[in-house]
């Protein structure tokens, strides 16, 4: 089976029935074209019930919803190569054609709207930039799983420091 990208497209170390790997793998080969869950059907060979289920179970969407993950994946991923194309040409690439629910799709998903990652991606390839050539990490919000920030903060039973170093 090929290799899947570094979204986490299976999860690492996670076994997955047959009819998924074959779904994903004729979805990332497909992935400009519009592809229908009768489709995954075809070149599953499994019932639709049972790829919903396995999906859900497995993945923890439906088959078309990874679909959409996987192509927000591959728009995030070319957004941030040095291509020259726009971001309407790279959401076409990927299988959009509706580029206001694919710029509504990719801020949900990422936290920033696609012309932004573009226009930060431009800015770090500038002669001038001091980052220029340094990997900068983006807003990223996993596609499959969550992220956990855990910030400072009291409880009541929290021991007060009358150090002169502390901060507020």
């Amino acid at each position: 089976m090929a290799q899947h990208d570094s979204y986490g497209f299976p999860p690492e170390g996670r076994a997955l029935p047959w009819d998924v790997k074959v779904a994903i793998d004729y979805m990332q080969q497909n992935i400009a074209w519009p592809v229908r869950i009768a489709d995954l059907l075809v070149a599953t060979g499994a019932s639709k019930r049972t790829l919903r289920k396995h999906f859900r179970k497995f993945l923890g969407v439906a088959p078309l919803d990874f679909l959409r993950r996987l192509r927000l994946a591959a728009a995030r991923d070319a957004l941030l190569t040095s291509s020259g194309d726009s971001v309407s040409k790279i959401a076409a690439r990927v299988g959009f054609t509706l580029f206001g629910r694919f710029s509504s799709d990719y801020r949900g998903r990422f936290d920033e709207l696609p012309s932004t990652t573009r226009h930060r991606e431009v800015l770090l390839k500038e002669p001038g930039n001091p980052l220029r050539g340094r990997a900068v990490s983006a807003p990223y919000q996993s596609v499959i799983m969550p992220m956990l920030v855990i910030v400072p903060f009291r409880t009541h039973g929290d021991r007060v420091c009358e150090c002169p170093h502390r901060l507020e």
